[in-house]
């Protein structure tokens, strides 16, 4: 299996590379992906846990028998996942940036080894009350792909999409984000030469962080649907807290690409 439609996206925002593709799978394949998710195995982590939130991924331990078994007796997901930890994955990733990220200033990844990265895949689960405050993701991701998976009965009301923030300000946002490293050089350095990080809105620091960016766009939890983002010191973005029955669960399929 091979599933590229990243080939076409291009044009990416400099300080924002977002992107989003409608019906990212034929619909046969979407709906058999859908009904196969493992969702009672994650909402069981929910229950053992009592957590709002649970992932299944390749690393953890715990989880490596269930997921050996459950991409043995699904072949379409054992598919996808072959292709998403493959070198033809790494590859297309790297034509991307190549195209759209070669002019960025403090960006040039285009020539990265793709022996020096890995692939992450996480399945996730979240129940009623679960948010994730503004973030930059991990200072060595790449990419980041999001999968939705809604149920059907699923209501736009219930939220379950991401919010991106984009600068206010360009001079106020790089303010902002040397202002929240903990690390005395850094904030010294010019912006262009601040190494990538995970940024996160520390306490007191939430007014300055809404002068410098503001609500972007909000991309609905909608079926079929992928959202990803080249990763930069200004990708902040967030998932509202969900507000669904608790018998309904938001569920995701993240993919990232990082340096090793």
């Amino acid at each position: 299996m091979k599933i590229n439609k990243l080939n076409n996206i291009e044009n990416l925002n400099r300080e924002l590379p977002l992107f989003q593709v409608d019906e990212f799978f034929t619909p046969e394949l979407y709906n058999e992906l859908n009904s196969t998710y493992p969702t009672e195995y994650l909402i069981k982590k929910i229950q053992e846990t009592g957590l709002n939130s649970a992932s299944l991924n390749f690393s953890n331990k715990v989880d490596i028998n269930f997921l050996q078994n459950f991409l043995k007796k699904n072949k379409s997901w054992k598919n996808l996942c072959d292709y998403y930890f493959s070198d033809d994955f790494k590859l297309d990733v790297k034509k991307l940036i190549y195209k759209n990220l070669l002019p960025f200033e403090n960006r040039k990844m285009s020539n990265f080894d793709i022996n020096s990265t890995n692939t992450t895949i996480n399945f996730t689960c979240s129940k009623n009350g679960f948010k994730l405050d503004p973030h930059t993701d991990a200072k060595q991701k790449i990419i980041a792909l999001i999968i939705y998976f809604p149920d059907n009965e699923w209501k736009k009301e219930w939220m379950g999409g991401t919010r991106f923030y984009y600068p206010n300000n360009l001079n106020l946002a790089k303010k902002f984000v040397k202002q929240m490293s903990f690390n005395r050089l850094e904030r010294m350095l010019p912006f262009s030469l601040l190494p990538l990080r995970n940024t996160h809105i520390l306490k007191g620091y939430e007014e300055n962080f809404a002068k410098a960016f503001y609500e972007y766009k909000y991309i609905n939890y909608y079926k079929n649907k992928l959202i990803g983002f080249i990763k930069t010191n200004y990708t902040f973005h967030s998932v509202p807290m969900l507000k669904c029955p608790k018998n309904i669960f938001r569920k995701t399929l993240l993919i990232n690409l990082n340096f090793k």
